[in-house]
């Protein structure tokens, strides 16, 4: 079974995908759901909004033809199921579209954010100091921690360090 946690992009082609579209709804729509949430393209989003919303108003061209041709039973009960597919691929079309649309917000952020020159860094206001010197007292003999070029006492007997 795929879980949505560890699903990888690789795992599944999109022809996989239309196929269980075509042949059993229900699965499809979930690998439908892992792949896109796989993938971060913004235009896969686009294009998949765009056909449904396309696949919604070729269900109200249906509908409308439909409701001309049947007779008054089965065209509420297909008017009603119409409707509902109808609802279902416009609202995902307009869903995959906003998606998509905050999708190149995202990345145009990223790659403002990565291409651009700082202005500064933490660098640039580092101040580099040399790496601390172990040195001996010449007159106690005792080890003491002075920075190089600096002139410091010792700790225990009070002798100018160099």
């Amino acid at each position: 079974m795929i879980n949505s946690k560890n699903y990888k992009k690789s795992d599944l082609s999109w022809g996989w995908v239309i196929a269980f579209l075509i042949i059993f709804c229900p699965v499809g729509l979930f690998l439908l759901y892992l792949k896109l949430s796989a993938t971060k393209n913004p235009s896969v989003h686009s294009i998949l909004g765009w056909i449904l919303i396309a696949l919604a108003v070729s269900y109200i061209i249906l509908g409308i033809y439909t409701y001309q041709t049947e007779d008054s039973l089965s065209r509420n009960v297909t008017m009603g199921v119409l409707i509902f597919v109808f609802l279902l691929c416009m609202v995902g079309g307009l869903i995959s579209i906003f998606k998509a649309g905050k999708l190149k917000i995202v990345s145009q952020e990223y790659d403002t954010y990565v291409f651009s020159e700082p202005s500064s860094t933490i660098f640039d206001e580092a101040v580099i100091q040399p790496a601390a010197k172990v040195i001996a007292c010449k007159n106690c003999g005792a080890t003491n921690t002075i920075q190089p070029g600096a002139i410091q006492e010792c700790e225990f007997c009070g002798s100018s360090l160099r």
